[in-house]
């Protein structure tokens, strides 16, 4: 069952949570966090640095430096976009942007403990 995410949706559980794994597949890649938290990517996100930008789509293999940069840093803030993009602000400035693109299948899921987001 996919779901859109709306605009006022309480993320807020991914606030000050620290990014303890990123495991990177073919067609994957998951963030985990503290607490239970992660984040199961399928679809497009954009890592931003104070001086670059780097783009994951499934089946990319360039961005496993940038990953690898986030890790041990802090949720500092969380928004969601406009069409149920989310946006995490990391400690040190790092962006990280999931932007759906591929509406027909699943593009991201965020677990916290038993709840679950299906995008």
């Amino acid at each position: 069952m996919l779901y859109s995410l709306s605009e006022d949706a309480d993320l807020s559980f991914l606030g000050e949570r620290e990014l303890i794994q990123v495991a990177i597949g073919l067609y994957q890649v998951i963030f985990r966090f503290d607490q239970e938290v992660s984040i199961s990517v399928e679809d497009r996100f954009e890592i931003t640095s104070k001086s670059e930008t780097w783009t994951w789509t499934p089946g990319a293999k360039n961005v496993a430096e940038s990953l690898v940069s986030l890790l041990g840093r802090v949720v500092e803030k969380v928004r969601v976009l406009p069409r149920s993009r989310v946006e995490l602000v990391f400690s040190g400035g790092m962006q990280l942007v999931i932007t759906p693109e591929n509406h027909d299948y699943e593009s991201y899921q965020i677990t916290h403990a038993k709840d679950v987001f299906v995008i």
